[in-house]
């Protein structure tokens, strides 16, 4: 539905067409990915990507963090970092820059099904992308999958406009969204190397001579564009390919059926329905393809060869890895053919003839699809994200003592927990916690265990018996997925491990200095000049030794130096040297005398950051320890 809207200025006269039924569409879809945005509590991988987008973190300290923690690139965390910087650091604001994408790839989606097949298949496609509950939870998700559906779509838009119109714009603007697939996620690449084989085969079947060589140079072009835009991801690309063990366990039929029930609905009709039309599509266009010459003009043969590659290296790619090497069956790995599915139905549907048989299908695959989203899975009324936020939240309201808390999310937690009264944390699985326990690795004290994202709780019989003969269970806690226990020492009064003006021997949790950047083992890193400060502590008089156990990174010195550091107390300079490379040679030892009972700070300052060729000096603390002499 199309109006003309004509407005005058000076005697000038500009037409406008407003589309309502796209807008009614695209409405809808951002009814759909902004309702109950915030139901679901944050995930692991949201709590990540919270973590690496805290506006606090320098840039510098930013890039090391993502360096060391994610696979996703650092162009979708660089946007959320500035997008939380303008408008505040939420998981509202997070998801929301997913909506946006999604909305966008709603629009997209239109817009590439009318240019493959007509503005009939561009409704059809927003439509059907629209009511897709696949991609309507992954544009409620603080992770980048929104922007690979986006850059996929744009990309094959641009692919499109080139085979249109052989020119420079085109050919640099597809390769800037192909490049961009990759600065989405790694698993794009599967994308980028359908496109450009597509460009191939094109070039191999044009029969024009200047045709061929016009399209391959503008293609070398695009590919130019495309590497440099792929360059800043070369080093997550490459090492996510050399990953030599994964989590996923090797496929079996059942898996890789569930996989694509999940990308075309999440209902097993929904699923076979859409593969169906696609075997149709591919049935009737072969036939199509053969019955006469190659004519690349005609768009029903130049998107089948698009659609044939699309498919084909995706899905086929993943799923001989996945057998052959390692498993990578996983619905939203899959994501990146999402598009082809949605496009492949919406042209078939728009080729059925009989207008009112096209309707009632349509229609019946759309109100089952929302039925399968309100009804069935109960998507917005039902928990299926793990909610860390309510456990850690009734850990901080509980935990009077600052009792060490560990879990094996020990580090991703933390952005929880960063409390004066949740400051102690470790990260170890229960198994291993208790183990250390148990052979005295580690000091028997009071302790929570918090845990979940599909690990419940699950001890063998002997470590059962050693936590029941030493421990009393005080709290457990357990919601969707996250849970918590807290284990109190028997016949010990449970006193939190302070620094105070009684205690001869002390150890300064370096979880409590400020600023803490943690490495997930508990210890302490610094990544550029500045300070880290400790708690307020109270001395009495005396002389007291502060060990130092801390290093210099890399495991080598830069310009033949490492890392050089200053300690304070009292408000004045007590030591300074330069840390050892080597761990073995990690504590240093500084005295520090006390002539009155007073409270004091300890500050350790580093003031040699240096980065040069690649290469970045860091420290690294592991412990501090203030004895009594």
């Amino acid at each position: 539905m199309d109006i003309n809207v004509n407005l005058s200025f000076k005697n000038s006269v500009k037409n406008y067409k407003i589309d309502f039924i796209l807008i009614m569409i695209l409405a809808f879809a951002t009814f759909l990915r902004l309702y109950e945005i915030n139901f679901q509590s944050a995930w692991l991988d949201e709590i990540s990507t919270l973590i690496m987008t805290d506006p606090k973190y320098s840039f510098k300290e930013f890039r090391e963090l993502t360096n060391q923690r994610e696979g996703i690139p650092d162009f979708y965390f660089i946007l959320i970092k500035a997008v939380s910087f303008i408008f505040g650091h939420t998981i509202f604001v997070v998801r929301l820059v997913s909506t946006i994408a999604g909305v966008l790839a709603v629009y997209y989606s239109y817009v590439l099904a009318k240019e493959l097949e007509s503005k009939k298949a561009g409704y059809i496609a927003a439509l059907l992308l629209t009511v897709n509950i696949f991609h309507i939870e992954h544009s409620q998700e603080g992770r980048s999958y929104a922007f690979i559906i986006l850059f996929v779509i744009i990309a094959y838009y641009r692919l499109l406009l080139l085979m249109k119109n052989i020119n420079l714009k085109n050919a640099i603007f597809l390769g800037l969204f192909t490049g961009l697939i990759c600065n989405a996620h790694p698993i794009g690449l599967l994308n980028i190397i359908s496109i450009y084989l597509s460009l191939l085969v094109f070039i191999l079947v044009l029969k024009d001579k200047k045709q061929k060589i016009k399209l391959f140079k503008f293609s070398f072009y695009s590919g130019i564009v495309a590497f440099i835009t792929f360059l800043p991801v070369y080093t997550k690309v490459s090492n996510a390919s050399k990953i030599e063990s994964f989590w996923i366990p090797k496929p079996t039929f059942n898996d890789i059926k569930s996989v694509f029930v999940d990308l075309l609905g999440r209902d097993q009709f929904l699923a076979g329905f859409s593969i169906l039309l696609v075997l149709i599509y591919f049935i009737l266009s072969i036939y199509r393809f053969f019955s006469k010459n190659i004519n690349l003009q005609e768009k029903t043969k130049l998107s089948f060869i698009i659609f044939s590659i699309w498919l084909i290296v995706n899905i086929g790619v993943i799923i001989v890895k996945s057998y052959l090497d390692i498993s990578m069956i996983l619905a939203r790995y899959f994501i990146g053919v999402l598009p082809a599915f949605i496009l492949i139905n919406a042209i078939v549907y728009a080729q059925i003839k009989n207008k009112i048989a096209r309707y009632i299908l349509l229609g019946l695959v759309v109100v089952f699809s929302l039925y399968t989203i309100f009804n069935v899975r109960k998507y917005y009324t039902t928990y299926t994200k793990d909610q860390f936020d309510i456990v850690t939240s009734k850990i901080i309201e509980n935990n009077n003592d600052n009792d060490k808390i560990v879990s094996a999310y020990g580090w991703l937690l933390n952005y929880y927990l960063n409390k004066p009264n949740t400051s102690n944390i470790m990260t170890a699985t229960f198994e291993d916690y208790v183990a250390s326990l148990r052979n005295n690795a580690t000091a028997k004290e009071s302790f929570w265990y918090l845990d979940g994202h599909s690990r419940p709780y699950k001890l063998n019989e002997a470590d059962e018996a050693y936590l029941n003969e030493n421990f009393i269970l005080d709290h457990d806690f357990n919601y969707y997925d996250a849970w918590a226990k807290h284990y109190i020492v028997k016949g010990e009064k449970n006193l939190a491990k302070n620094t105070s003006v009684n205690d001869d021997e002390l150890t300064l949790k370096i979880t409590q200095f400020q600023p803490f950047i943690g490495d997930g083992n508990g210890n302490l890193l610094i990544f550029e000049n500045g300070k880290i400060t400790s708690p307020e502590i109270e001395l009495k008089p005396g002389d007291y030794e502060l060990s130092l156990n801390a290093n210099s990174l890399p495991d080598k010195p830069i310009k033949n130096q490492n890392a050089h550091v200053i300690i304070k107390c009292f408000n004045k300079e007590i030591a300074k040297f330069y840390l050892s490379e080597n761990s073995n040679k990690a504590i240093s030892k500084t005295l520090i005398s006390n002539d009155k009972q007073q409270k004091t700070k300890v500050e350790i300052i580093f003031d040699n950051d240096i980065s040069i060729d690649g290469l970045d000096r860091n420290v690294i603390i592991r412990s501090i320890d203030l004895k009594r002499k």
